[in-house]
């Protein structure tokens, strides 16, 4: 890019525009290969990976979200109640009798999950996106 510059002899850039990285602040002066980086984890995986990057600590842990988006990753669900429900339906809870499950409250199952350290949330868009806190 400075090679290119019309400036003879440049050797400063700096970024001033940038969009689709949030919640993650980009600084004027933030390592180009690393924001290339995160543009290709948010390609890969969408919003979420921008906030599983956030909630590591920033651009430093590019690596570690990857991982955690790879291998801990659960979906996206209108609700934690919603994740449930499919949890019932698929049977990770065993056999789950029809007339006794009209009685599960499911959103505070989501909730105990969450509070209890078994998932990560993330409100993205609408969506309430789930990793396993492995």
């Amino acid at each position: 890019m400075l090679e290119e510059s019309p400036v003879p002899h440049a050797e400063e850039w700096a970024i001033h525009d940038h969009e689709g990285f949030s919640p993650i602040s980009i600084g004027e002066y933030e390592d180009l290969e690393q924001v290339t980086d995160l543009a290709k984890l948010i390609v890969e995986h969408g919003p979420i990976a921008a906030h599983v990057v956030d909630s590591l600590g920033g651009l430093a842990y590019l690596e570690e979200a990857s991982q955690a988006l790879q291998d801990n990753y659960i979906g996206s669900y209108g609700s934690l109640s919603d994740w449930i429900e499919e949890c019932l339906d698929e049977g990770i809870y065993g056999p789950v009798n029809e007339k006794l499950r009209r009685f599960l409250d499911t959103e505070r199952m989501g909730r105990e999950a969450e509070i209890g350290g078994d998932i990560q949330t993330f409100e993205v868009e609408g969506q309430v996106h789930l990793l396993w806190s492995r």
